[in-house]
């Protein structure tokens, strides 16, 4: 799915940014451990972190999503993009998110949850690098494309991802607004950057990238604001949308070339009188069916 110019303006990009979560990651994180402190059990955590993120479009909050569990109704639940949820239940404050959020002065690792203040449990999740991730990254890099990453994970998890998948240049904790300041610097230092996200988060730097891809399996406002809609979510079409943008330029460099070249003889003789004037309409009509049908090689 295509806004147009969305190929021709691809070949000018020099730089590539990716969001972690969902697009060079499956996008569907597991609870893989739970701490928890100050005599609250776990089921009763996984209880109210089921409840506070029943509901959401984020890939971080299928992994609480995916579990059967009485549900609890908070009252005021409100969700802060890159940040976490907070929400009341008589005179209680929850919070759950990122450690400067729920828990702060904890370590920046995990999702936190906690009550008017009192620290309830940490929840280590996982997700596994994308099949096909890093041999795109490879692929781009070696086609002199910097490659960036940035994401509202934590810092340890960034940084692993980064340096499995070989990317020198990321950024952790970032929310939308800092997401979008990155790309704008980026911009400044005059980089023409595509971007590649999938999220809610992802909206306004889609948007302001020179050009966009979204993942098909994301958040519709993510898809939204994209020039390109990868359908199938695979990293490996993101060189493959590259390849066709190359070829497509091939093709109308080849129709352009033959159209001047036919059109440069073609006058020639008709002002020479050497051909009869149906015989070059006749030759006009081939030559625009010959460009028709090489356009259509794509």
């Amino acid at each position: 799915v295509l806004k147009p110019a969305a190929l021709a303006k691809l070949l000018t990009v020099n730089t590539i940014v990716f969001d972690k979560t969902g697009t060079l990651t499956n996008g569907k994180p597991v609870i893989k451990n739970i701490h928890t402190f100050n005599n609250f059990n776990e089921s009763e955590v996984q209880q109210i972190a089921y409840s506070l993120e029943l509901g959401l479009n984020h890939p971080l909050a299928k992994a609480f999503q995916d579990q059967d569990l009485p549900k609890i109704h908070f009252d005021n639940i409100s969700n802060i993009p890159g940040h976490g949820i907070s929400a009341s239940l008589a005179n209680d404050t929850y919070l759950l998110g990122k450690a400067e959020f729920a828990a702060d002065g904890q370590v920046d690792q995990g999702i936190w949850l906690s009550k008017n203040g009192q620290l309830m449990a940490q929840f280590l999740l996982n997700d596994p690098i994308k099949q096909g991730s890093y041999e795109s990254i490879s692929y781009l890099q070696s086609q002199a494309y910097e490659c960036h990453l940035l994401s509202g994970d934590s810092s340890e998890k960034v940084q692993n991802i980064a340096a499995a998948l070989n990317i020198t240049h990321y950024q952790a904790r970032a929310t939308p607004d800092q997401k979008l300041h990155y790309l704008q610097n980026l911009q400044r230092q005059d980089q023409a950057v595509l971007m590649v996200g999938d999220g809610i988060n992802d909206a306004p730097v889609l948007a302001q990238a020179d050009v966009s891809m979204a993942m098909g399996s994301g958040a519709y406002l993510a898809q939204n604001n994209a020039d390109i809609l990868l359908l199938h979510s695979k990293p490996v079409q993101i060189r493959q949308v590259f390849s066709i943008a190359r070829h497509m330029q091939h093709l109308m460099q080849q129709n352009l070339r033959w159209a001047i070249g036919y059109n440069l003889i073609a006058v020639g003789f008709a002002l020479s009188g050497a051909i009869h004037p149906g015989y070059a309409s006749l030759g006009m009509a081939g030559s625009s069916l010959l460009v028709t049908l090489n356009a259509l090689r794509i």
